[in-house]
């Protein structure tokens, strides 16, 4: 994107239908002579009333920012504005719009997600009333590097169970815990790279404990300078 003088922005639409979930990224944002500064990015509903809208600055990692677009009201046209908040004209800026990742979750197996810019997962999986759940997000790479990628776990009917929780390389990722799940359905994991960060990560439903209470020691590494770990136990009330 591109803005044709001082305090000017620029304007696109998407076309999307009612219950859509995707995610809107800005990155790459530049301003003629290189100046620092922010504007707003906002998308607007096919009635033409605000759907959400963010601040981005050139300051953000990659010079992003991001939009989550969750179950789209209406079926129609869909208006993205880039408000420019009186700085130079916009040089350089990039938008990606894309569907959230899908896909089923299996207890004890690792599903492994690679997401591109502004993209979020929101895989499923059938819970039981009463029964507990572990998320454990891990093996995280963010380009830019060392970004949070926040995750929840969402009900059936799409409001927050559990979460949002913070994760990212340098502790290898965290895991969210619910002791008893409240309805029996499909469940989702949405998970999002902080400022519309490219992101690869696996994520396993009930994962196998790395500690072993009175069980054998477990050695740790971590990959690079200022890297740490995380690891889980099973354990009883």
């Amino acid at each position: 994107i591109t803005s044709p003088a001082t305090g000017y922005g620029t304007s696109l639409s998407f076309n999307a239908t009612a219950g859509q979930n995707l995610g809107l990224s800005l990155t790459g944002l530049t301003f003629a002579g290189g100046v620092y500064g922010d504007l707003y990015l906002s998308v607007n509903k096919p009635d033409g009333t605000l759907l959400q809208q963010v601040l981005c600055r050139t300051s953000n990692p990659g010079a992003g920012c991001n939009l989550v677009l969750t179950n789209l009201p209406l079926t129609g046209s869909y208006m993205v504005y880039v408000s420019n908040n009186g700085y130079p004209a916009i040089t350089g800026g990039t938008l990606t719009l894309s569907s959230d990742k899908t896909g089923t979750l299996t207890s004890g197996t690792a599903m492994s997600l690679s997401l591109r810019n502004g993209q979020n997962a929101r895989p499923t999986f059938a819970g039981t009333a009463g029964q507990p759940a572990t998320i454990r997000f891990e093996g995280i790479t963010t380009v830019p590097a060392n970004l949070n990628v926040q995750v929840s776990i969402l009900k059936p009917d799409g409001t927050v169970l559990s979460g949002p929780v913070n994760g990212s390389s340098l502790l290898n990722g965290s895991e969210l815990y619910v002791a008893s799940l409240p309805s029996t359905g499909t469940y989702s994991v949405l998970a999002t790279p902080a400022y519309g960060a490219t992101a690869t990560l696996s994520m396993t439903l009930n994962p196998a404990s790395e500690l072993a209470i009175d069980g054998a020691p477990v050695n740790i590494t971590s990959p690079a300078t200022g890297y740490g770990t995380s690891l889980s136990f099973n354990a009883t009330a």
